[in-house]
């Protein structure tokens, strides 16, 4: 008798056990459903997108993911990164300076501020420079966001639990100074001659030739990188990993600079698999030994 009493007793503690459970997943599946799932979705697929270095995607996306989460200052830092890995440093530093101005009193988000802090002193702007540059950058027109440039290591994401906070990357931008023009046209010979060198460079672009691509600018050149080895390196990777480059320029302008340089500005129609860009490109050409090479190089 007191055999069966006990096995009765057992037999609803189970089924109470298996409701308790039950509701406990429900409860649980609610919590990680609607704005929580689309906040994980989208972070997911932006470190995916950082992976594959398509740095480009990667700031869409963490950009709606730091809407939904204002105060996440990993998520920020990530952001950040992804700037400074596509060559938007003035907008790196801004974000960096977000991180470093938000108020916390958590232990992992100051030691996430402490990194912000330490990765945009090195870049070097001055708070100017980064504004001015940013509002620049917002009408650039921007090509397939490539690999990372050479010499640009960034320290491990900050996740829980942290130890130690991770080490700043570097990276020093030049910012290059138009020459000044002149109202005068180039002569009509040296614009014929401009003229094949831009078709040449943009030819070995469209093809990916990429001896011929770089033989194109002057020796030295670096644009906006710390120097000439880190900026060929960042153009082999874009262009490399561009699929079906196409090329298209038009409306082509010419004048004269006061160091005797020829300033040439067009409508560059830039397409690569199934991505399109359209924007006026400026080219300074110098004349080398007789030929025209390209000493500066302006997106607008």
């Amino acid at each position: 008798m007191q055999t069966q009493l006990l096995k009765k007793v057992f037999f609803l503690t189970a089924i109470l056990s298996l409701a308790s459970c039950a509701y406990t997943s429900k409860v649980t599946d609610g919590l990680f459903s609607g704005a929580d799932s689309e906040y994980q979705g989208l972070v997911m697929k932006a470190d995916a997108a950082v992976d594959d270095g398509d740095f480009t995607k990667a700031e869409a996306l963490y950009e709606k993911a730091v809407i939904m989460k204002p105060d996440n200052l990993t998520l920020k830092l990530k952001l950040a990164r992804a700037y400074q890995r596509d060559g938007k440093l003035a907008k790196a530093y801004n974000r960096y300076q977000t991180i470093i101005e938000q108020t916390t009193n958590n232990l992992l988000d100051s030691r996430v501020k402490e990194t912000a802090k330490a990765d945009q002193a090195r870049l070097g702007f001055k708070p100017e420079v980064a504004e001015a540059q940013e509002a620049q950058q917002e009408t650039k027109v921007e090509e397939p966001a490539p690999a990372p440039a050479a010499q640009i290591t960034l320290a491990p994401e900050v996740t829980q639990p942290v130890e130690t906070a991770p080490e700043p990357i570097q990276a020093n931008p030049v910012v290059e100074v138009a020459p000044t023009k002149v109202e005068a046209q180039a002569p009509e010979a040296d614009q014929k001659a401009v003229m094949l060198a831009v078709s040449s460079w943009s030819d070995a672009w469209s093809n990916k030739n990429l001896p011929l691509y770089f033989s194109s600018y002057v020796s030295g050149f670096a644009g906006q990188l710390p120097n000439e080895k880190a900026w060929r390196h960042f153009r082999k990777n874009k262009i490399s990993n561009a699929q079906k480059i196409k090329i298209e320029l038009s409306d082509m302008k010419f004048a004269n600079a006061k160091d005797g340089s020829v300033e040439v500005s067009f409508i560059q129609n830039y397409q690569a698999a199934n991505y399109k860009d359209s924007g006026r490109k400026v080219l300074t050409m110098k004349n080398i030994n007789g030929r025209w090479l390209i000493s500066q190089e302006i997106s607008k």
